[in-house]
């Protein structure tokens, strides 16, 4: 897939903010990494005209493109997975758990019982 490239220019002439279709501005001045660290992507020639299009729309280098990219994704299944995803039939338990009064079981009540003998107020 060929594309055309269209260059956005800040008044200095330099490369400046590009603008995606919601018309939010990407700084290319953001992308600046402070300390590198290789991460090499072997891509099929299909995948890397896509990326160079994409990279181009969002006004920034492949590099960046990818980073921000793989950031995102990063983030998203993080938070994904921190989610805990219970069944109706699990959450309802967990539930009525929540709404049963506490009772400790026999070794917590002998650990209250000791703190309270041990424990002097100030």
């Amino acid at each position: 897939m060929k594309f055309a490239h269209r260059m956005v220019a800040s008044e200095n002439g330099l490369p400046g903010k590009a603008r995606d279709s919601e018309n939010r501005g990407l700084d290319l001045e953001d992308s600046k990494m402070t300390a590198p660290a290789r991460f090499d992507l072997k891509l099929n020639k299909d995948d890397k005209e896509l990326f160079s299009e994409a990279a181009f729309l969002m006004g920034t280098s492949m590099a960046g493109f990818g980073r921000a990219a793989a950031k995102e994704k990063a983030r998203s299944v993080i938070d994904q997975e921190s989610r805990l995803m219970l069944t109706r039939r699990d959450f309802k338990a967990f539930s009525t758990a929540l709404d049963k009064a506490f009772t400790p079981n026999e070794p917590l009540q002998e650990a209250l019982d000791s703190a309270r003998q041990t424990a002097r107020r100030a």
